[in-house]
């Protein structure tokens, strides 16, 4: 499923299952208007429907994260499957139902809790430290190298600008592109 941790808070626990539903909405191709569910869609579809629904829902993942998670996951991952079946009569396929009922517990250390959004590997002696971040979170910073991680919207975000890039002009202004160029820039 995912790798859960008591020593993140219950918002992060929380947004990691919000995650993983998404992901097992996608596995099953289970789509919001012809778009693949984000979490903001798949609360936003939760409330249009009956918001006691999202209410349920967060108590399912407050209880799961204020108990020990060994001794409840095999019954929360049954229950959450059992939400979205039954009370949001999703119809998941079995690929989707394993996903969400593998149990991966990692307790972080201290050091990993407190190097956040970071990598740390040693080669050769050498302690290197990655910074692993959103683009608009480094925006403007100098730094040595950017892994750009592209998206898709309709297509990968880096095919409405290519052009571009490569110093050919295709006059292409659509909204989709000025949309992509936002999520870079």
């Amino acid at each position: 499923m995912i790798n859960l941790s008591k020593k993140e808070s219950l918002k992060v626990f929380a947004d990691r299952f919000y995650s993983c539903i998404v992901e097992a909405l996608y596995l099953s191709d289970i789509k919001d208007n012809n778009k693949r569910f984000s979490e903001n869609s798949f609360i936003n579809h939760i409330k249009s429907i009956n918001n006691e629904l999202l209410i349920k829902l967060n108590k399912l993942i407050y209880k799961t994260y204020t108990k020990t998670i060994n001794d409840n996951f095999d019954k929360f991952s049954k229950d959450l499957v059992s939400f979205l079946t039954n009370d949001l009569k999703f119809q998941i396929n079995n690929s989707s139902k394993n996903y969400l009922t593998e149990n991966n517990l990692n307790e972080y250390t201290e050091q990993q809790i407190k190097n956040g959004n970071y990598y740390s590997v040693q080669i050769n002696g050498i302690d290197i430290k990655i910074q692993i971040d959103t683009v608009h979170a480094v925006k403007g910073e100098t730094h040595t190298a950017t892994l750009y991680l592209d998206t898709k919207y309709y297509k990968n975000s880096i095919e409405y600008f290519l052009n571009e890039l490569n110093g050919k002009n295709n006059n292409d202004i659509s909204e989709r592109k000025i949309y992509a160029l936002k999520i870079l820039m």
